[in-house]
């Protein structure tokens, strides 16, 4: 009972406020970005619980000493993992969620259990939803004590049109072996040199003149059956139709495959792979970055699933996911266009944001997605943290557009950079020694011939021969 009293709400947002010593619109905020998630009344009036009023009083110790947002998040987040009981009483009860967007901080699980259940013994039954975005968990006990559960979307403000005969459904994966991504087609040709190459210095020779021949069968039937006429097609569903085509009413290109197939030299010498960097300059850029998709998809597709429930502009459909705009930034890197490559990595990098105030996120943190071109709120930011986008755009900045990367022998230098840098200075560890890079940019945004001297001496090509012992060396490295 006394646990149920600490979740009873009592405090309007005017004593909540008098109470932890902020102010409303602070309150407000707070509810916005999932720390605190007061009840309404049927009025729709906020009623705070005393447990709201400690959560608050936490935050307001954090923010105290120092600690910015994200930071009281991950606290918060690893205090939201904690378990907390409450027992059934007649009636309704449950939790829910009406953020919109998916994140920790609430999480879209619940579980029936015995009162003395624990982790190794008792009773329980679990229920748990992928996202967390707009959910809502429900138990009605009635007066025999049988327990009725609900759980599914949050019905608040949730609005799907349906035609007679039509219903609403989710999709499930099913094998009919006939579905083929063009994505995972581009991430196997572009593994494939590295595999082999790890085989010849393990001598496995007979392994590796597999992998090659592997290689150019895959990037045969891609050309082949891949191409739709300026871009290269998403899938093949598992029905056998296409996905990503110009053939399609919505979803007629996807970012994916024009990254990762140019990325692995697919489509280069035919010129498949510049038409296909252009369709995405003229199909999905946009101020913020590539859109994941065009155009996005208006209605549910159950071939497709959770890709066309998405509003459009938002999360996969359309919305302008952050994590795959480098690999469009290491495509041009692949083609020699220092500039385009740059243009695209400022676009989402949040040291360029032009309107912070419309992002809306921390402005030195990348976000999970962007809201595309299709959103009520372009622009905005979603999910910041709650991303791979860091890792990849390092990797696209440090060894993509300045080219430093290691090999199996040695450091390569081989830049790729816009015009606007003309000269750049980088110092890299690798394998134990040290290199100062110089790098001058005589060529503008395209990439121009390589001239590399190390210690003043000339090297032949963009390979640094690794060292037998720790060294230090100064590299001069000019394109013209």
């Amino acid at each position: 009972m006394a646990e149920d009293n600490r979740n009873k709400p009592l405090y309007m947002i005017s004593v909540a406020a008098e109470l932890t010593g902020m102010h409303p619109q602070t309150l407000r905020v707070y509810e916005s970005k999932g720390l605190v998630n007061p009840q309404r009344s049927g009025g729709n009036t906020r009623l705070y619980s005393r447990a709201d009023i400690e959560r608050l009083e936490l935050i307001n110790q954090l923010t105290d000493e120092g600690i910015n947002l994200a930071g009281v998040v991950r606290i918060l987040d690893m205090k939201e993992r904690s378990e907390e009981r409450r027992p059934l009483a007649h009636g309704l009860q449950g939790i829910a969620s009406k953020r919109g967007v998916s994140s920790h901080c609430q999480n879209p699980f619940a579980a029936l259990v015995s009162k003395n259940a624990g982790e190794d013994s008792g009773e329980a039954y679990g229920f748990n939803l992928v996202y967390s975005g707009n959910f809502e968990f429900c138990t009605e006990c009635d007066y025999s004590g049988t327990s009725r559960i609900l759980m599914g979307i949050n019905p608040t403000d949730f609005t799907w049109h349906l035609e007679p005969g039509e219903s609403f459904q989710t999709t499930a994966n099913f094998e009919s072996g006939v579905a083929e991504s063009l994505f995972i087609a581009g991430m196997f040709v572009g593994v494939c040199p590295d595999y082999a190459e790890l085989c010849r210095r393990f001598g496995w020779n007979e392994e590796a003149e597999a992998v090659a021949g592997h290689k150019a069968a895959m990037e045969k039937a891609v050309l082949e059956h891949g191409w739709d006429g300026a871009w290269f097609l998403r899938a093949y569903d598992a029905f056998g139709h296409k996905v990503g085509s110009h053939e399609c009413d919505e979803g007629q290109i996807y970012i994916e495959p024009q990254g990762f197939l140019v990325m692995a030299g697919v489509g280069i010498k035919e010129g498949y792979a510049q038409r296909a960097l252009d369709s995405v300059r003229d199909r999905l850029l946009t101020p913020h970055g590539v859109a994941l998709l065009a155009p996005p998809y208006t209605r549910y597709h159950p071939e497709l699933g959770e890709i066309s429930s998405y509003p459009p502009g938002y999360k996969e459909n359309g919305g302008i996911f952050c994590h795959n705009n480098p690999w469009i930034v290491l495509a041009e890197v692949m083609l020699g266009h220092g500039g385009r490559a740059f243009d695209i990595y400022c676009r989402t990098c949040p040291a360029y944001l032009s309107d912070p105030a419309l992002h809306r996120t921390e402005p030195y943190v990348y976000s999970q997605m962007v809201a595309g071109p299709a959103a009520p709120r372009f622009g905005q930011a979603k999910n910041s943290w709650l991303t791979g986008t860091a890792a990849w755009t390092f990797y696209a900045i440090s060894q993509g557009i300045l080219g430093i990367r290691p090999d199996y022998d040695g450091l390569r230098v081989d830049p790729c950079l816009p015009a606007q840098l003309s000269e750049v200075t980088v110092t890299r560890r690798f394998r134990g020694s040290l290199y100062r890079i110089h790098i001058r940019n005589l060529a503008g945004d395209e990439k121009g011939r390589l001239t590399l001297t190390v210690d003043g001496k000339p090297v032949e090509g963009s390979l640094i021969p690794a060292d037998a012992a720790p060294a230090e060396h100064e590299v001069e490295a000019v394109l013209a």
